[in-house]
């Protein structure tokens, strides 16, 4: 018997067949009991489903970016619900990069996210691989820095200090600076040269005068340094100080001046920056205080 084969004819009814079918399955979800729920329920939904795979912030960048795209999962049940999802900017505002993001994605969630407020996590190196993959995210991402709300940084020091070279105003509520030691980094790079000319970032009120020194509220910086008599720190109530650049550190009778310019400071975690014999004065300023702070030093 002669093998027949399809021709163009076949192909489009092939087509309209299967468009009709999809078109009487839209139908028939319409007369869904789920379907008659307004929009905006759907996106509130979606919302706490995102969150239960990356957290809310503060976030843990390890699990937040392992889990960062999971949730997507949820626009392809059906036509209404990615539809809906696609529309609703608050669901695309937690953005994670690192060195396997591409520029288009981030482009994207930008888009869908309007203008509302945005949570940015941004992790990198100073290999060659990872600036040329992260170069072009972080300078798309530079012309948002006005929606910014939380802001996550584990880049090199070069990074940061060109980040806060910006004369965007930043209302940031959650900032996070944690900058990789050598040891952590040990790909060589043509960015070396530059880290060592600029020094070690220290974050002040004259390289953040972007910030708006009301609404920062929580605060946690390592692996550079910090100026505890900035204005920006009197509006906060969580602080993290971990792997303190040792020419930032104060005597412990200082930095108890320090938190007592902080009247809405509510919990203090440090690592490593005091000595032993200097803890027990701190608690003792604590109780003094009738505050709860949480101090994990060592």
């Amino acid at each position: 018997m002669k093998a027949t084969h399809a021709g163009p004819g076949h192909l489009s009814i092939s087509h309209q067949l299967a468009e009709r079918a999809v078109n009487e399955k839209r139908k028939q979800n319409q007369h869904a009991p789920i379907s008659r729920l307004f929009p905006e329920i759907f996106s509130i939904t979606f919302c706490h489903v995102r969150d239960s795979f990356i957290g809310t912030p503060p976030y843990d960048w390890g699990w937040a970016r392992r889990q960062a795209k999971r949730w997507i999962g949820l626009t392809y049940v059906c036509h209404a619900w990615r539809d809906i999802a696609i529309n609703s900017p608050t669901l695309w505002t937690t953005i994670f990069v690192s060195v396997e993001d591409q520029l288009e994605w981030v482009q994207e969630m930008l888009r869908r996210s309007k203008q509302c407020p945005l949570s940015v996590l941004i992790e990198s190196s100073s290999s060659p691989r990872a600036l040329s993959s992260a170069g072009p995210i972080l300078h798309e991402l530079k012309n948002h820095m006005q929606r910014f709300r939380e802001l996550s940084l584990r880049i090199p020091n070069v990074d940061v200090h060109d980040f806060f070279s910006n004369s965007q105003t930043l209302r940031l509520e959650h900032l996070h600076i944690s900058i990789p030691s050598e040891s952590q980094d040990t790909e060589t790079s043509s960015s070396e040269s530059s880290e060592t000319a600029l020094g070690t970032f220290v974050l002040s009120d004259s390289n953040a005068t972007v910030l708006c020194i009301d609404s920062l509220r929580h605060l946690r910086i390592g692996g550079c340094g910090i100026d505890f008599h900035a204005a920006f720190l009197h509006s906060l109530i969580h602080l993290r100080l971990f792997n303190i650049d040792e020419d930032c550190k104060l005597p412990c009778s200082d930095f108890i001046a320090v938190l007592a310019n902080i009247p809405t400071l509510e919990i203090l975690d440090l690592e490593g920056f005091l000595k032993e014999d200097e803890i027990d004065d701190v608690e003792e300023y604590v109780a003094i205080r009738n505050k709860t702070i949480r101090k994990r030093d060592g």
